[in-house]
């Protein structure tokens, strides 16, 4: 899979993005400021796309507060620009 930021951008589209309807998954999305001091919520970008489909599709995680206490491993989220804390 593969995913572009952007709402309605090409590839992974997820939890209602493609129908216009309010976005749900395992994670609440935060609010950052981009290079130019605007602030945004990150739900749109690849990386939260990426890794909530994962937990979702994967891990069987889908609401906030859900665990998967089975999963052992180690995952990698590498993004060209830094991540939000």
């Amino acid at each position: 899979e593969y995913a572009i930021s952007g709402m309605g951008a090409p590839g992974l589209r997820w939890c209602g993005e493609a129908e216009g309807q309010p976005l749900s998954g395992p994670f609440l999305p935060i609010e950052c400021a981009d290079g130019l001091g605007e602030s945004y919520l990150r739900d749109h970008d690849a990386e939260f796309k990426l890794v909530s489909e994962l937990c979702a599709r994967h891990l069987g995680v889908t609401a906030p507060g859900q665990v998967n206490r089975s999963y052992r491993g180690r995952l990698t989220l590498w993004s060209k620009k830094p991540l939000c804390a």
